[in-house]
């Protein structure tokens, strides 16, 4: 006799927390639900933060300002252990690279590229960026960073920008999800640490 057990699917809903201090856009952010960072962005039109704020699941209180201040960047780790590099600054896309370790931003290696509104994924000592904008055109470049260095990767079948957004996946097994290029993107693509294939 064969016996099926149904699994259902609970609907979920949004709850209100606490409100940034600083408001902004294109931001970067990582973490989890109860250990978030909110970093940088733009708090109007060509005016950017600094500021860093931490989440612990009711509230969010300030930690340390990052060096250059930017929006769309590339952003992953954890509360402790983050990274953002790349983005956008005035009228230029960067290659700066910073380190985060819960209370203070460290500058590291920049990137061999300097691209906004970029993919990433991954730890502060194995992390992945992919594709975005550059002047001029789209990407389809990967960027993989060691904790020390930033080395090419394979490239995105489809190049493209404004992605998914930031922490997605890891740097052996990221994922690319839609895009801008020329219209919106339905492709998937998943990265194994060397490689993208079509999901």
């Amino acid at each position: 006799e064969y016996n099926e057990s149904i699994n259902t699917i609970t609907p979920a809903a949004w709850s209100s927390s606490g409100n940034l201090s600083t408001g902004r856009y294109s931001l970067g952010g990582t973490g989890t639900q109860t250990a978030a960072l909110a970093v940088s962005g733009q708090t109007s039109p060509g005016t950017y933060t600094s500021s860093t704020e931490e989440y612990g699941g009711a509230s969010w209180t300030s930690g340390g300002n990052v060096g250059t201040a930017r929006y769309t960047m590339a952003a992953g780790g954890t509360q402790t252990a983050a990274i953002i590099s790349m983005g956008f600054v005035s009228t230029a896309a960067i290659t700066t690279t910073e380190y985060y370790n819960g209370t203070s931003w460290t500058s590291g290696t920049s990137s061999n590229d300097n691209r906004t509104n970029l993919g990433s994924g991954g730890t502060q000592t194995a992390f992945l960026a992919f594709g975005g904008s550059e002047s001029p055109g789209t990407s389809n470049a990967t960027e993989e960073w060691d904790g020390s260095s930033w080395t090419s990767g394979g490239n995105l079948g489809t190049a493209r920008y404004q992605l998914s957004g930031n922490n997605v996946g890891t740097q052996t097994a990221g994922l690319c999800v839609g895009g801008y290029s020329g219209s919106a993107r339905t492709e998937n693509e998943e990265y194994n640490g060397s490689s993208w294939t079509a999901g």
